[in-house]
């Protein structure tokens, strides 16, 4: 299976992005990345999880940072 950075990104009215990526791209070592990103502040993410290839605990930690999202 290859893998890519860009696998999914949710952009909210309020200026939170919440990315998911494989890291580092096209490596079979790698793992899934879930950040928050706020106001655009890519260089320092709200919240960044490393959830290796368990696909359980990657939809887990999704859940648990857009239910942190105020959603107007």
């Amino acid at each position: 299976m290859v893998l890519d950075e860009n696998l999914l990104q949710l952009s909210f009215e309020s200026g939170i992005v919440i990315d998911i990526g494989w890291y580092p791209a096209f490596d079979v070592k790698g793992a899934f990345i879930v950040y928050k990103v706020v106001n655009g502040c890519w260089d320092k993410p709200e919240y960044k999880c490393n959830v290796g290839w368990d696909k359980s605990r990657l939809i887990t930690k999704l859940k648990e940072v857009i239910g942190e999202v105020r959603i107007e």
